[in-house]
């Protein structure tokens, strides 16, 4: 893939560059050198969690599956899709909770409400890769 070839070669330069440039320091504090993967197909999630390798961490919130590696000199590997997509969700109960009425504007008087308990399981779909 083109694409593919150009950001390794892009990511190669500036590799050789800051190694010939040592006074070149990088700014390594929120910001960092970030290479970013989106893959919604739970098969291809799997085999891009497996092929990035190396020691990964995962992360779940509410709306995404986040795979990261680590590569030191705060470079990483992102690996992203719709949690809804690569994860299965289990409705595992109910649960009553009360929370301001909806209808209100201000000062909203409590109702209570029923919820579906939920968890995810994403280990079939990462097939042990992360």
């Amino acid at each position: 893939d083109p694409k593919v070839a150009e950001k390794v070669a892009g990511l190669r330069a500036l590799a050789d560059h800051l190694e010939a440039h040592p006074e070149l320091v990088p700014y390594s504090g929120v910001s960092g050198t970030e290479v970013l993967f989106i893959q919604n197909d739970p098969d291809q999630f799997a085999a891009y969690a497996r092929a990035i390798g190396g020691e990964r961490s995962k992360e779940a919130t509410d709306d995404l599956m986040v795979v990261t590696r680590d590569f030191g000199g705060n470079v990483v590997a992102r690996l992203i899709a719709t949690r809804s997509n690569v994860c299965e969700r289990k409705v595992v109960g109910t649960e009553t909770v009360e929370v301001p009425d909806p209808d209100y504007i201000a000062n909203a008087p409590k109702i209570t409400e029923t919820r579906d308990v939920i968890e995810w399981d994403c280990k079939p779909v990462l097939g042990g890769a992360a």
